[in-house]
């Protein structure tokens, strides 16, 4: 049953996807971008609702008081599953990517990705991308719109720690924002690279923001420990529920 669940569910991911993304490539070049932004709101928000009727999987949301609303901030959080991206779509409805620059390059997700403003990168091109980010970054902070990157730079399987690149602090250093920590377990239900979805109830967490001001060391072990620790102990919780 797990298989036929995991199976339906995609197709109907798909089946919603493709014609959606179409049309809103249409919208974008018809219509002001206060109508075509709410498009991945809905669509995330129907689908997290057949997540949990189709595969089982609920979730819950810990500590949003943090977010501080009406301001910029940076939102770095644990990555596992392409679960989260749905959850940010629908909780912050209009947020701001750091995505890989390739995506732009995929049609028709790259170009209402392109169409929604957000932040490419290039990791191969080394500093010159980081300072591209960054610029890009500054450009964000008037709208008010959260900045969510993932630190790791791709996704990990639930329970692992992985290394933190070195743009998180640049963004933190030079955009002069605070810092949101985000714990999750999404992985342990939707995992990397697995087809199967298990049922469960994922735990998204936010903790009390890291103000602008820290030097790299402090502020990275801060930000790692925050994260890792709470994303582990999330990852227990999931295990023994």
């Amino acid at each position: 049953m797990l298989y036929v669940r995991s199976v339906l569910f995609l197709i109907i991911f798909f089946a919603v996807l493709y014609p959606l993304l179409t049309l809103a490539c249409v919208f974008i070049f018809t219509t002001p971008r206060s109508f075509y932004v709410k498009m991945p709101y809905y669509w995330s928000g129907c689908l997290l609702w057949v997540l949990r009727v189709v595969a089982g999987i609920r979730y819950e949301v810990r500590g949003q008081e943090n977010m501080i609303p009406g301001q910029t901030v940076l939102c770095v959080s644990k990555h596992q599953s392409a679960w989260e991206t749905l959850a940010f779509n629908y909780l912050f409805r209009d947020p701001c990517y750091v995505v890989k620059r390739e995506t732009l390059f995929l049609p028709p997700f790259g170009c209402f990705l392109a169409a929604l403003n957000m932040i490419p990168i290039k990791r191969e091109e080394g500093l010159k991308s980081l300072r591209q980010m960054v610029q890009k970054a500054k450009s964000i902070i008037p709208s008010g719109r959260p900045i969510i990157i993932y630190p790791e730079g791709t996704r990990t399987k639930a329970g692992v720690r992985s290394t933190y690149k070195n743009g998180v602090y640049l963004l933190y250093q030079q955009c002069n924002i605070p810092v949101v920590p985000i714990a999750l377990n999404s992985g342990c239900f939707w995992a990397k690279h697995s087809l199967i979805k298990h049922p469960g109830t994922v735990v998204l967490e936010f903790f009390p923001a890291i103000a602008p001001g820290l030097d790299k060391d402090t502020f990275m072990q801060r930000l790692e420990s925050t994260i890792e620790d709470a994303s582990q102990a999330l990852y227990e919780e999931a295990l023994h529920a």
